[in-house]
This record gives structure tokens, sequence and C-alpha cells, in this order.
């Protein structure tokens, strides 16, 4: 497809621009926007116009809930969509063995490295027990908590690590009485998380009772670290590679070297 022709679609779950995963891929838009791509943004469900002759060539689908939406679109017999990006990797390719349908790339963002990463960090910082507030209990974070878990136990194999799923990313109630009871009650001197606002509230909570916190995918702010992941610039440079012609790999995989994973620490 020519660069100068091709449309791009990108579904949000919502219209949060904020820093963490919802605002990377608006982020995302106004990169391919600024480079001179025609973009159509939908918030929630994808528009069913793009399900025929007059949809965009290229799709973003931001998150593990547009997986069925990817099939469909792919499906599609009158379609005019050719490449499809998903933001996350369905459980039934997670093992290796299994490639995605033509046309369709998952994006492999591998936050557990970075979560390994600052499970080492934490432990050198701090004493006692450590609080790793994590999203639902989906495979993504529950692998996520667990190689913070054992970043920790690479320090120091006997720090206890207290582990909470919250059932909701956007529970920032629930989030902040977690925090607090964490710092608390357990006493955990440092709170980590990876459940976006509802992990922010706790970790704010446990902040405000003296602990030391970790955040995940935004700016450090008043966080001593943060899991960082490329969110936009991964996203845009799979939508140019796909609108310039170049085949996509079915899975792309976040690595550390690369420099799609770190962890940002505070100034000190």
């Amino acid at each position: 497809m020519a660069a100068s022709s091709a449309r791009v679609g990108v579904a949000v779950p919502a219209a949060d621009r904020d820093e963490g995963w919802v605002g990377g891929a608006w982020h995302a838009v106004d990169r391919l926007t600024a480079a001179g791509l025609e973009v159509e943004a939908a918030v929630g469900d994808v528009p069913r116009e793009w399900l025929g002759p007059t949809a965009p060539d290229v799709v973003v689908l931001h998150g593990i809930q547009y997986y069925d939406a990817a099939l469909e679109l792919l499906g599609a017999t009158e379609s005019a969509v050719r490449s499809v990006i998903l933001s996350d990797v369905p459980l039934e390719y997670t093992d290796g063995t299994s490639e995605p349908p033509p046309g369709l790339t998952l994006v492999d963002w591998r936050w557990w490295v970075g979560a390994e990463h600052a499970g080492r960090a934490a432990a050198a910082d701090t004493a006692g027990p450590i609080g790793f507030v994590a999203g639902p209990a989906v495979p993504t974070q529950r692998r996520t908590a667990a190689a913070f878990v054992r970043g920790v136990s690479d320090v120091d194999e006997r720090r206890s690590v207290v582990v909470v799923h919250l059932p909701d990313f956007r529970d920032v109630d629930r989030g902040a009485a977690t925090g607090e009871h964490l710092a608390r009650h357990f006493g955990c001197g440092l709170v980590a998380h990876s459940a976006d606002e509802a992990g922010a509230a706790a970790t704010a909570a446990a902040r405000a009772l003296g602990a030391t916190t970790y955040g995940f995918l935004t700016p450090v702010g008043d966080d001593a670290a943060s899991i960082r992941s490329a969110i936009a610039p991964v996203l845009e440079n799979l939508v140019r590679t796909a609108v310039a012609g170049t085949k996509l790999p079915g899975i792309h995989t976040c690595t550390w070297e690369a420099g799609e994973i770190w962890l940002e620490r505070a100034p000190s």
C-alpha cells in the first residue's frame, strides 16, 4: 500500500490522554498524524464501517478485549483492512506453539522483564516487607507479579513480598484501600504496582503513610522508580512498517535491549 494514501484506524478503550497504557495509544495517534498519515480514532467498540470496503488499511486495536474484533476484521470478506495490530497476546499464543492468523500482529510488551528489574531494585532500596499491587489475575498480570517477586528473591530470598491482584484496573477506591492496608497492616516499606489507575491509587495511599513507591508505565513523578514501556513508539513503528508495505511478524516481542522496556529511576 502507498504510504501517502494509506488510512489507519486506532481503537482505544477510553479517551484518557494520560501517561499510562491508554494514553500511550493516543500518543501513537498523535505521532502518526504528525507523520502525515490519515488516522481515524475510535473510543470503545470498533466501528462497523471498518468491516466494509471503506475500512482503514491498517488497524490498531489497543487491548486484549479487542481480540474477537481483530479476527472479525480479518475474516470480513468486504473489509479493506490488510493488517491488524493487537496490543496484547491472547493466551493461546503465549507458549509459542501457535502462530496468529495472516494479517494479525500481536504485541508482547514483556512488562515482566521490567518488573523483574524493579523487584531487584526494590529489594536493594528498602528493608522489610514489600507490596506489589497487580491488575486482574490474567496471564500478563500474573506473570508480571511473579517476575517482580523473582527479582526480589534474586537479591534477598528471605524477603517477604505481599502480592494483591485487584479485580478492576479502574477501581481507585479499592486500590487506595489496598495500598493503605499494605503499608499500615503488613508494614510494607515499599509498594509497587502494575494495575494502572487502581494501582496508582494504591501507591499514592501507601506513599501518604511513608512508603517508597514504584509506578507503572508512567513517568516517576512522586515515585522512586517506574516500570516504563515504549507504547507509542512501538505502535507507531509497527504501523509505519505496515503502511510501507513490509510484512509484519506474527508477534512483535519488546525487549529490554532495544529500549522498549526500562526501569526509570527518580533523580537522586
